[in-house]
């Protein structure tokens, strides 16, 4: 979804992630928020402290094999 307006975040919605545990694999769905150039995701979407921030200034995207997966 694309709200760059009075919030001042540039891209938010919905992405799966891949959650490690002792036994396998397990996705995940988390709120992410692309804003002043970092991302955030949270837990869920009304949640107001990220889980975690990540700086996007030195940052790439690289395509998968999988047409659902970047990395």
């Amino acid at each position: 979804r694309f709200d760059a307006g009075a919030s001042g975040r540039e891209k938010e919605g919905y992405l799966y992630i891949r959650q490690t545990k002792k036994i396998g694999h397990r996705w995940a769905v988390r709120w992410f928020v692309v804003s002043n150039g970092t991302l955030q995701w949270f837990k869920k979407w009304k949640t107001l402290n990220p889980k975690t921030n990540v700086p996007l200034e030195q940052c790439s995207i690289r395509v998968s094999q999988d047409p659902l997966i970047f990395q």
